[in-house]
C-alpha cells in the first residue's frame, strides 16, 4: 500500500504488510484514521497523523468480499 500526496507529487508511506490485494479502503471525515481490509481478510486501523502506523490488525472470520469500510458523521447531542 502507498500513501501519495498528490500536493507535493510524491510517495508519503509505503507498507508491504499485506500479503494479497486491498478489497476496500476509507478515510474517516477528520482524516485522523484509514481502515484497510485486505482480501485474505485482514482489517487495519492506521493513525494517518502518524505516517499511517497501524494501530489496530485484525482478521475476519467471513469473506471479505462482503466487506463495506464507511465512517459515519460524528452525533452531536444537544443538552
Amino acid at each position: 500500500m502507498r500513501i501519495f500526496d498528490i500536493e507535493k507529487t510524491c510517495v508519503c508511506d509505503n507498507f508491504t504488510q499485506f500479503n494479497k490485494p486491498i478489497r476496500a479502503i476509507a478515510y474517516s471525515p477528520t482524516g485522523d484514521l484509514l481502515v484497510t481490509c485486505c482480501e485474505d481478510g485482514s482489517v487495519a486501523l492506521h493513525n494517518a497523523r502518524r505516517q499511517h502506523l497501524p494501530t489496530k490488525v485484525l482478521n475476519l472470520e467471513f469473506a471479505p468480499e462482503f466487506v463495506c469500510v464507511v465512517f459515519s458523521q460524528p452525533i452531536v447531542r444537544q443538552k
